[in-house]
């Protein structure tokens, strides 16, 4: 890790970049369409890949090593429903002490380069929105990042990466709930579970005191996370086409610390029991998701 390489030029990331990429083409002739980033305990998505070329995170030049629970850290490529794509098992976190622009984003970076024209966020996130249950999912309709308000920001410094200024005003895909929505039905899954909404991105680790909860309520905000919103912002840079995000429902925020519902405390064990228990239904709406997207790109 390097806390400190947001110091670095972009002509080192530059190299660093094509390193991986080179790496993965040597690897696999696969050209990607979609790519994918798993969240927490979502990384099962790989066993509906059909002979994917699976690659540890720690093999690839240039790529972090995720040390936190639910991210196996592999790089899994091959046909997804029929679908050529490259699939994240596992993402980096700011809060690991990995900084966003030299290590947290570089695998988008790189997905870019392989030629995918979409890519999918999956996020495990909190809810703020006391009618959301764990289990549901939440089509990000758009975002509002604190570290990003802070100044730590993906695009800070030396640039020579993409446009200087980059427009966040039509970031998400405007068809992703509908799109989302069409795969539930597919899938099976309740339209009920299925939710439109502001992700809020926190840079973690601790999570949210109750009053910063109330805040976040006020403010417009449906689920709080701890990533996703700086792979998006890189994504526009970086000019794909289209980005598409859901967060699955892993735990419901503490608003009111006397509540007496709010005996226990937050927790990552608590995540990560979510994702195992509703894993199988993630896969499924990922899986029906795929060709819709690959379909809206013609």
């Amino acid at each position: 890790m390097n806390s400190n390489c947001g110091s670095c030029n972009d002509q080192y990331l530059a190299v660093k970049i094509a390193g991986a990429t080179d790496f993965i083409k040597s690897r696999t002739p696969i050209i990607p369409l979609i790519g994918i980033i798993c969240g927490s305990g979502l990384s099962n998505l790989a066993a509906s890949m059909i002979d994917p070329t699976i690659i540890d995170y720690s093999d690839i030049p240039g790529f972090a090593v995720s040390s936190v629970a639910g991210h196996s850290g592999k790089l899994a490529i091959g046909q997804l429903c029929g679908i050529p794509s490259a699939v994240l098992l596992g993402r980096f976190h700011y809060y690991e002490g990995y900084d966003l622009k030299s290590e947290v984003t570089i695998p988008v970076r790189v997905l870019a380069n392989l030629g995918i024209r979409s890519l999918l966020l999956t996020n495990a996130a909190g809810a703020i929105d006391s009618t959301f249950k764990v289990g549901d999912f939440m089509n990000i309709d758009d975002h509002i990042s604190f570290p990003a308000m802070a100044g730590i920001n993906p695009l800070k410094g030396a640039n020579e990466m993409g446009p200087r200024f980059v427009s966040l005003t039509k970031l998400y895909a405007p068809t992703g709930y509908e799109m989302i929505t069409q795969a539930a039905k597919i899938a099976g899954i309740p339209l009920e579970r299925i939710h439109n909404g502001i992700y809020i991105n926190v840079s973690g680790p601790a999570y949210e005191t109750p009053a910063e909860l109330r805040f976040m309520r006020l403010i417009g905000g449906s689920v709080v996370g701890m990533s996703t919103t700086a792979e998006a912002t890189v994504a526009a840079q970086c000019g794909i086409e289209q980005v598409i995000a859901f967060s699955m429902i892993s735990n419901r925020c503490v608003l009111d610390r006397n509540a007496l519902q709010y005996q226990e405390q937050p927790s990552h064990e608590e995540v990560l029991t979510a994702g195992k228990t509703h894993a199988e239904a993630a896969r499924k709406l990922i899986d029906a998701l795929v060709p819709i997207i690959a379909n809206s790109l013609q």
